[in-house]
């Protein structure tokens, strides 16, 4: 299993220290593997999507897979034991070394059993059009690729014959089934703003308080060493002692346009017939509206990757309706959950009360993400060229249509709402339905036409994408 662990947190935590990784399964020899450690940054570049895959078939030139499969740039294991089968109770494999991240960092790890089936480790399916990570307010656990061969690196499944042109052992958008274990290094105060900031605010008050006091001769701190009280603040005081109210973080904002036209009208019309309630005027100044914010989350991811914009822009205006709708209704379920989570008191993550403090909950901080935007990219790309029956090879011909090759009417909003509203018709319900997390899904889970028939050894029950199940979690664990 190919996937990646990241450390981002709004608690003041200097870096983690990752010394386990629990697994279950057919197991026999068992490997792990790290590599990669990197700032994780709203900035970078968007890394090349995944959009060769057909069927279960990667073309070995691809350069996910040749990243994945590159065993000289993963060099030597962190563990490598025997292990019995175990297909109830977790094994954990304690690394030779810990993986120390700090906050913003992320690292791709690789966990590997020479089991001659499929039924070498348990994992599961991603069923989140958006792939956002499993999180317990420090770890996040990223969804990655299933490996099926019996061999490290192996390009061919147990029922492939081996071609150097082709790989068949990896399977996308699947999730890591198991434990986490890791320590904590918290940070120290010291007077430095960048620090002295990412302390709650009861505690830098009571910084700025005794500083003035030591200033003031009429105050019995007037007598206390500036040394002493900075040493006794950097350590001996902890972070939380007189509260935990922490500064929400300023994410990139929305953006105003998707890059494309055509997108952009369809977006409009989803947004009036979502808000649509008998004759009543559409709330277009109501920013904060679920309906606005889920909408202002696909028109940035489609902003933030080329590719994605260029796929939609391209297709035929009943699929890119149908695409931008799957879209919509994965971002408006985070939405929705982000605002019930808001009104849960008592909630509480590793310290945090204020779960929307976290990426994970913050609608700005999930449109801009990298890895959204790539998992988004990979999955309506894939989908979008199967329903155009664009090959790989000439995909990208298609990608460079100018305006003109298309009728001119794709952006009118009138002809755009009645395509839209003769593929509401088809789902045979409202769109308020729809978009109704707990209602039946017509498409089934995300795009099932695409899914391969092969038996992957995936029997993990959770059947909800936003939390995780009771045992195959991350263990926390503090250390000074």
């Amino acid at each position: 299993m190919f996937f990646s662990l990241g450390c981002a947190t709004a608690l003041p935590i200097d870096s983690i220290e990752i010394s386990a990784i629990s697994v279950r399964g057919n197991l026999g020899r068992v490997r792990v593997y790290a590599k990669n450690v990197h700032l994780k940054t709203f900035d970078d570049a968007l890394p090349p999507v995944d959009v060769s895959e057909r069927y279960g078939h990667y073309s070995a030139n691809d350069a996910n897979v040749a990243d994945l499969m590159d065993a000289e740039a993963w060099g030597e294991p962190a563990y490598d034991e025997e292990h019995r089968p175990s297909y109830d109770e977790l094994v954990a494999l304690k690394l030779n070394a810990p993986i120390t991240l700090r906050v913003g960092e992320k690292v791709q790890v690789y966990v590997h059993t020479d089991a001659r089936s499929d039924k070498g480790l348990v994992y599961d399916d991603e069923r989140d059009v958006l792939g956002r990570p499993k999180c317990d307010g420090v770890l996040q656990i990223y969804p990655g690729y299933a490996h099926l061969s019996h061999e490290p690196f192996g390009k061919a499944a147990p029922w492939y014959a081996e071609d150097e042109t082709m790989v068949s052992s990896l399977r996308k958008d699947r999730r890591f089934v198991g434990m986490v274990s890791y320590g904590v290094r918290w940070m120290l105060w010291q007077p430095e703003r960048e620090i002295h900031a990412r302390f709650p605010s009861e505690f830098q008050e009571v910084v700025r308080t005794m500083l003035r006091g030591m200033r003031d001769p009429g105050s019995i701190l007037s007598v206390l060493d500036e040394n002493v009280m900075m040493y006794t603040l950097n350590k001996y005081v902890g972070w939380e002692w007189f509260g935990r109210t922490l500064k929400a973080r300023e994410y990139p904002p929305f953006a105003e346009s998707s890059g494309s036209p055509r997108v952009d009208v369809v977006l409009e019309a989803l947004f009036l017939e979502h808000v649509k309630e008998g004759n009543e005027q559409p709330p277009y100044d109501d920013t904060h509206s679920m309906e606005f914010v889920a909408t202002a989350m696909v028109r940035t991811i489609v902003s933030r990757s080329p590719e994605l914009r260029m796929m939609l822009h391209g297709c035929t205006l009943r699929h890119r309706v149908e695409a931008l709708l799957h879209m919509l209704r994965s971002c408006y379920e985070k939405v929705v959950q982000a605002k019930s989570d808001r009104k849960t008191q008592g909630s509480q993550i590793v310290g945090i009360k204020q779960k929307y403090l976290l990426p994970e909950y913050n609608a700005q901080a999930i449109a801009n993400d990298l890895d959204t935007v790539r998992n988004v990219t990979n999955i309506i790309c894939t989908h979008v060229s199967h329903l155009e029956g664009w090959r790989p090879d000439v995909r990208s011909n298609t990608h460079r249509m100018s305006p003109d090759e298309h009728k001119s009417d794709e952006t009118d909003l009138s002809t755009v709402q009645e395509v839209l509203e003769d593929h509401i018709r088809s789902l045979r319900m409202p769109l308020k339905s729809f978009m109704n997390m707990n209602s039946p899904r017509p498409y089934g889970d995300v795009f099932d036409d695409l899914d391969d028939d092969d038996d992957d050894f995936d029997d993990d029950d959770d059947e909800d994408d936003w939390e995780a199940d009771e045992g195959d979690w991350i263990d926390y664990t503090s250390t000074e």
